[in-house]
């Protein structure tokens, strides 16, 4: 991620964005110290699937998998560079969707 000043960043805003688009900059750009931790680098699903989160999550997980699986298998298919797009209008399937392929 860039970091900018936040009047470089006013210049090139819309009026009506001025105010939001400023606040979500200094957001991004404040010195802040992050710790890697396990539970820091893995997404929500991850934690949902590995039952860190509970078995409620778990068990929804595990089902959102088989929806995904099923999704794909019937409305997707694969290049031959190993893509995955979908048949209806050839967009590549979005990140967190292909991560509940990987399970």
């Amino acid at each position: 991620m860039y970091t900018i000043s936040v009047q470089m960043f006013v210049q090139f805003m819309h009026r009506n964005d001025l105010i939001i688009c400023a606040f979500r900059v200094n957001m991004c750009t404040a010195g802040r110290k992050i710790t890697k931790t396990e539970e820091n680098t893995m997404t929500r699903f991850e934690r949902e699937i590995s039952g860190s989160l509970g078995a409620f999550w778990k068990k929804n997980a595990e089902e959102e998998v088989r929806k995904a699986v099923a999704q794909a298998d019937a409305q997707a298919t694969v290049d031959a560079d190993g893509a995955v797009r979908w048949n209806s209008n050839g967009r590549y399937l979005m990140d967190d969707f292909c991560e509940k392929l990987e399970y």
